[in-house]
């Protein structure tokens, strides 16, 4: 799962891109919204974090520019490429700290819907 702060957007990011017809409203839950283990009433939940009006619109273009760059550098098949020359540590630290979030919210993100689906 994403790291706490920073990570909460990138992960929400990988919610919208997997799962995007939960998130395709406006603000407020088509559903009424969820109720989460602890009792707490929510709109949206995503890895464990409650959110009370959709989280897609708390991302912005900054957010889905790095989400296109990690899935066009890491495709889920065959070969990856960094986008800057050199190697990984001619990266800037910044942009694999976010790589490595995005990899790791996609792989959480899946199991639990997998989870989800099995019942």
């Amino acid at each position: 799962m994403a790291a706490q702060g920073e990570g909460k957007k990138l992960t929400v990011a990988v919610a919208v891109a997997l799962n995007p017809e939960h998130f395709d409203c406006g603000e407020e839950p088509p559903d009424g919204g969820i109720t989460l283990e602890d009792g707490t009433k929510v709109g949206w939940e995503v890895a464990g974090e409650g959110y009370e009006t959709n989280p897609k619109m708390r991302l912005t273009a900054d957010d889905w520019q790095m989400f296109w760059l990690w899935r066009t550098c890491c495709p889920e098949e065959g070969p990856g490429y960094l986008p800057d020359a050199g190697g990984v540590m001619d990266q800037p630290a910044i942009m694999m700290d976010a790589f490595g979030a995005f990899r790791r919210a996609t792989s959480e993100l899946r199991k639990r819907d997998a989870h989800l689906r099995k019942g």
